[in-house]
């Protein structure tokens, strides 16, 4: 059965003007510029990744050895992660895998592809990975890499960067008569001061903590070491 017009015209609708492009990023047909991180390789085209990146526009347009050499390398950072954005910026997609088959590592994820679109100045891929970020944590908190992704969320951000800090903080809180009470995430609080900072002024801003007011001092001075 051929498909009508009407329908031809709905999947026209549906499709995405960036669906297909990522594929560009593995064929170097008319590609002019070279990305390098680890022993990983790619062949990007600047008239795309510029347009969409002011850090590689920066890179391409201005009067550096890497735009002279049409060469980009990432000395200190993850290959898989510069892929992923990288695929980003040729698809404008984040995840690249569907939300219904994401799992627990998932959040590790997008905690350090949080940190790498911050560092590269991508504030649309921040803000997707926010999105991905929330439901992840519902589903996962559980897990023992939830404190593996909160010790990348207040490793890789400064203070003042309330996206993803927010959402572990309230997961926390949330839920904190099962997750203070896990070694684990004790751990991850007393390890960074920020992650401390968070639950402490929840735990004095909250008229409903658990304990009377002597306690919840108490607890308070064991958290501040």
């Amino acid at each position: 059965m051929k498909p009508t017009q009407a329908n031809t015209a709905q999947t026209q609708d549906t499709e995405s003007p960036h669906d297909g492009l990522h594929k560009l990023l593995n064929n170097s047909d008319y590609s002019d510029f070279t990305v390098e991180c680890g022993t990983k390789t790619w062949r990007i085209h600047r008239a795309i990744v510029c347009s969409r990146s002011k850090y590689f526009k920066k890179v391409c347009d201005g009067d550096f050895k890497e735009a002279r050499e049409a060469t980009l390398t990432f000395e200190d950072e993850d290959p898989a992660l510069i892929e992923e954005m990288l695929l980003y910026l040729y698809n404008m997609q984040y995840p690249q895998t569907p939300s219904s088959l994401r799992k627990a590592k998932d959040m590790v994820l997008d905690a350090k592809m949080y940190g790498i679109a911050d560092k590269y100045d991508l504030p649309d891929l921040k803000q997707k990975v926010l999105t991905a970020f929330e439901p992840l944590l519902a589903l996962h908190r559980s897990d023992p890499l939830f404190t593996e992704a909160a010790s990348h969320v207040y490793g890789m951000t400064i203070d003042s960067d309330r996206g993803l800090r927010d959402l572990v903080k309230a997961m926390v809180w949330g839920d904190r008569t099962v997750m203070l009470m896990r070694k684990d995430v004790q751990e991850c609080i007393m390890h960074h001061d920020g992650f401390k900072d968070d639950v402490l002024q929840a735990l004095f801003s909250d008229p409903n903590a658990i304990g009377p007011k002597k306690e919840k001092k108490e607890r308070c001075k064991r958290l501040s070491g």
